[in-house]
């Protein structure tokens, strides 16, 4: 019988918080680093080898070290690879057999404020299994220490060049020559590497906001924060645009015209792909756009809604036996390259296509107009629970052609509400109204 949790620490997609509150104080942080390692060592032994990985936020360093001070209270082999993209800790711990987990410290998308904890299995994919076992063990740890059988710390200086150069080999030598890329890496872990792939595969690159400092990282930049970016893509008629998080692990798409693509219309470029075009079904979440199912069932295919989060995206895709998966965020799942998301492989993956058609306009589907509100919260009383499903009910039966999405964030205390219809108007209205209704229920 499989573990169930609520994860309570991890969230939908890892430990999130403010720095010195919560988990990410040096008491806690040691005690969650011994958790960490004592599962690891259930699972596969002792003298294991943990490789570990960090964004460029300044409090990378005090978190590290506190985590450290806990997980070498165990015989492991601490890699500290130091600045790596989260997809680079998972690929690289997904390549090499010695590795049987990654920790990277990063708060993805968020400012340098936050900072928090991921954590991939020797797959190279965020494994509920794993992260239920730390959840439930980390309540019993104890509060006396054993220092009889500590573990060992290294760095890996050669990990960024190992990364890149394994992601190179994937692709035809120079096959972006005569094209012109600009790149948002968000001053964040692909500052330095994502602008050297790309000029290594023949662009010219225009790369943006990869000077970080420890406390630029997603200021006003990035995949949440595209402006620059559409405006630089016009402004240099370059051929395409890439937009990253801070981690890596999430990209937004920008057309020569400076059209936005999310998730979705990624979703549905790379369905064109020699590799995937034989899919039978694709994995979204139940907040992918409508239009994208209807032009899926257009051609024979399924959209399977997982819940919010990569790690819900991923076990769907195993479940599935699917290749191709992923968020409206820009999480992209591309399981026959790895059980997790890379922004840059996807990146490099999406030029390939959109060559092979000629589609710089990446045109996809016809969109149904979708509003997204946010409604902040005190407490996360169960949707199910009256008078807060009545109040849904309502909502969703005004929108007999359309969709309702309710749900608690699982990284912050909102609510986040989803509305789409064929008549814009409309899908604000019955968002706006439902979103009222919910903050007079759950604001206090």
């Amino acid at each position: 019988m499989k573990q169930q949790c609520e994860h309570s620490l991890f969230g939908t997609d890892g430990i999130r918080e403010k720095i010195g509150q919560s988990l990410l104080t040096i008491k806690q942080l040691q005690k969650l680093g011994y958790a960490i390692g004592q599962q690891i060592i259930n699972q596969h032994g002792p003298q294991t080898s943990i490789l570990l990985g960090h964004d460029t936020r300044v409090s990378c360093s005090f978190i590290k070290t506190a985590l450290q001070s806990g997980l070498l209270l165990h015989p492991l082999n601490v890699v500290d690879a130091g600045i790596l993209p989260t997809p680079a800790v998972c690929k690289l711990t997904n390549q090499h057999m010695a590795f049987k987990a990654g920790v990277i410290i990063t708060a993805s998308h968020n400012t340098y404020q936050d900072n928090g904890i991921k954590i991939v299995d020797h797959y190279g994919a965020k494994s509920k299994e794993l992260t239920c076992a730390i959840e439930q063990y980390f309540s019993t740890v104890p509060e006396i220490f054993d220092y009889t059988s500590l573990g060992n710390l290294t760095t890996w200086p050669g990990a960024t060049s190992k990364y890149v150069s394994h992601l190179c080999e994937l692709f035809a030598p120079n096959f972006l020559k005569h094209r012109t890329v600009v790149i948002d890496c968000a001053n964040g872990a692909f500052s330095h590497i994502a602008p050297h792939v790309f000029e290594k595969l023949g662009a010219t690159v225009i790369a943006l906001h990869n000077n970080p400092n420890g406390t630029n990282i997603n200021k006003d930049c990035g995949s949440l924060h595209p402006e620059n970016l559409i405006t630089t893509v016009r402004k240099n008629n370059a051929d395409i645009g890439f937009g990253f998080d801070g981690d890596g692990d999430r990209i937004i798409v920008v057309t020569k015209d400076g059209i936005q693509k999310d998730g979705d219309d990624i979703l549905a470029l790379l369905l064109q792909h020699p590799g995937y075009t034989n899919e039978q079904a694709v994995v979204g979440t139940i907040v992918s756009n409508k239009g994208l199912a209807t032009w899926l069932a257009s051609r024979n295919k399924q959209l399977i809604r997982a819940g919010v989060g990569e790690p819900s995206v991923v076990e769907q895709l195993k479940q599935r036996n699917c290749l191709l998966g992923g968020e409206p965020s820009g999480h992209i799942v591309l399981n026959n390259y790895l059980g997790s998301s890379d922004a840059l492989f996807t990146a490099l993956r999406l030029c390939e296509v959109i060559i092979q058609t000629d589609n710089w306009n990446c045109t996809t589907f016809e969109r149904y107009p979708q509003i997204n509100l946010t409604v902040p919260v005190v407490t996360k009383i169960p949707l199910d629970q009256q008078p807060l499903a009545r109040i849904i009910t309502q909502a969703d039966s005004l929108l007999p052609q359309g969709r309702l999405v309710v749900r608690y964030s699982g990284t912050e205390n909102i609510l986040r509400i989803t509305t789409e219809d064929k008549n814009k108007e409309h899908a604000h209205k019955i968002a706006q109204t439902l979103a009222e209704k919910m903050k007079q229920e759950l604001s206090s």
